[in-house]
């Protein structure tokens, strides 16, 4: 007899940890349910419900599941594939919304588009949408009760009370100090060298969920870093075998800038970590690349994908105009039913977690 199909919206129960990780072959948008029924998300991106466009996380948990209420929501960092629909799902769950908190790193595309938002007047640009809507929403009545963070390293993020802890392990003072010496270096009158470009994935937050010693470490994009001082050296530096954990979700998608062989050392370390990577549509060929799960695949106890690493965004230039940047892949949102989501459970004090896939989401 063939093995029935798992139900997308069977819901966990209220002890149980869920982390769904949702990703359609360009964005990602990460669901979480700790033990005492509190929800929160990591990053959006939207998917298709009919002729709407939503975030996945509105989809599943209020259209799906029935969740009224979210507790929390994250933003890692400014690149449009982990903001899309930012701002709608923050409207949607604004009168439960506890903690909002925010990546504090811009490079030269997240400036201009904060330049833009000063003068409204001026076209958004395309690849900031969700920045600049994050910023409008934020700034409504809707959210004066809220707690609006700038994420950085060492901060907790739990509520009080809780049998859970989030903590956010990054970006680190020097990671911030670098950021704000490219905003000095856009002031009027700024002297000295040109700085190279700071990528904003050098002030990703990296966030480690810890369910009574079950962990699970949200890894964005953040890079490895050049010293002790910055990225996952940092990290390792500081923070050693406290980050090993059962579930990762895998940085960068799988890109050799984000591997540090001492931090996937120190989260792999208890020899029984599941690993789950979204892929990207990158220009030269698409992430993951082969290349890239060989590093990952004989770490873990499991490898996951989201959806296919063949999976490419609708190309097409987009004029300077609209942009700081001459060009960039769009993307067109998928349909709910067609989104890949790679979904763990555990009941504390169960050996778990168990997974379960639904396409295009598959094993490695």
């Amino acid at each position: 007899m063939a093995a029935s199909k798992p139900d997308r919206f069977a819901p966990p129960a209220t002890d149980e940890l869920e982390v769904s990780v949702f990703g359609p072959g360009r964005g990602e948008s990460i669901v979480v349910h700790v033990p005492g029924g509190a929800w929160f998300v990591v990053d959006s991106c939207n998917v298709r419900v009919g002729t709407d466009v939503v975030p996945v996380a509105v989809a599943y948990l209020r259209d799906g599941l029935g969740v009224t209420r979210l507790d929390s929501a994250f933003i890692t960092h400014w690149h449009d594939d982990h903001t899309q629909g930012a701002g709608q799902l923050l409207q949607t769950f604004a009168e439960s919304l506890r903690l909002v908190g925010l990546p504090g790193g811009f490079n030269q595309r997240e400036l201009a588009s904060f330049v833009k938002d000063l003068f409204p007047c001026q076209s958004t640009s395309r690849m900031v949408r969700g920045l600049l809507d994050v910023l409008t929403v934020l700034r409504t009545p809707a959210f004066d009760h809220t707690f609006i963070r700038m994420l950085s390293d060492g901060q907790d993020l739990a509520p009080t009370g809780v049998s859970w802890s989030l903590r956010a392990l990054s970006p680190s003072l020097e990671d911030l100090r670098r950021q704000a010496a490219s905003l000095m270096a856009w002031a009027p009158g700024a002297a000295g060298p040109a700085l190279r470009s700071v990528d904003v994935n050098s002030a990703c937050a990296v966030l480690l969920l810890d369910v009574e010693g079950f962990r699970v470490l949200f890894a964005s994009d953040l890079d490895e870093g050049d010293s002790n001082r910055c990225g996952w050296r940092c990290i390792v530096q500081h923070y050693g075998s406290g980050i090993q954990s059962r579930i990762l979700k895998i940085g960068h998608h799988g890109s050799s800038t984000a591997f540090c062989p001492a931090a996937i050392d120190a989260i792999c370390g208890g020899g029984d970590t599941r690993g789950v990577l979204t892929p990207f549509p990158a220009r030269g060929a698409p992430l993951p690349r082969e290349s890239d799960i060989r590093r990952y695949r004989p770490r873990l106890q499991s490898l996951h994908q989201t959806a296919s690493a063949k999976c490419r965004a609708r190309a097409g230039a987009v004029a300077l105009k609209y942009t700081p940047f001459s060009a960039y892949l769009s993307n067109a949102p998928v349909p709910l039913q067609s989104i890949g989501q790679v979904r763990y459970r555990w009941v504390p004090g169960s050996l778990g977690p168990t997974v379960q896939t639904f396409p295009p989401a598959r094993a490695l």
